[in-house]
């Protein structure tokens, strides 16, 4: 500030109520004008002899995060058959994330937009035929499951009648 020709004393010690006594003895010390900004706020200048201790950076910052998904108007039946997609989310969401708890809230905004019957029929029959997965990954999981279970019951029925047919030697 001395090098850009600021009357640091006028413009510094003096609004906060300090002497000049106070920015000689800064002075002599070789302190330094430190400067605090923020985004909304003008800038602070602190004479470095009246800072106890620096801040404390090494905190991590946190946010509420949510995240929306607008799917457009759709019939209002549609809002009544969205559970699944509520849970592929939710799981999705955690696995990707790491987040212990995902809660997703299902929110409608009303529409001033009324089709006719017809537009509602082509537009149905277009929507549904764009459905790529009709079930869940756990649902998936559990008919497959079930599929193995009988599958290894086969296979150790048709060992069984193997080795009974040998003789008794595999």
């Amino acid at each position: 500030m001395l090098l850009d020709n600021v009357d640091v004393f006028n413009e510094v010690y003096k609004p906060k109520g300090l002497t000049e006594k106070d920015y000689e003895k800064d002075k002599e010390s070789l302190e330094h004008v430190i400067t605090l900004t923020s985004l909304e706020e003008p800038p602070i200048y602190v004479p470095s002899s009246y800072i106890l201790k620096y801040p404390d950076d090494s905190a991590i910052r946190y946010e509420h995060i949510v995240l929306s998904c607008s799917l457009g108007a759709l019939p209002t039946s549609v809002s009544e058959q969205l559970q699944q997609l509520i849970d592929v989310v939710e799981a999705a969401a955690s696995d990707l994330t790491g987040a212990e708890k995902v809660t997703v809230t299902l929110s409608t905004a009303p529409s001033t937009n009324a089709i006719t019957v017809e537009q509602h029929r082509v537009a149905e029959r277009n929507r549904i035929s764009r459905i790529k997965r009709r079930e869940t990954e756990h649902a998936a999981n559990i008919k497959l499951t079930e599929e193995n279970t009988q599958l290894k019951i086969i296979i150790k029925d048709l060992e069984d009648k193997i080795i009974s047919l040998s003789g008794g030697n595999p």
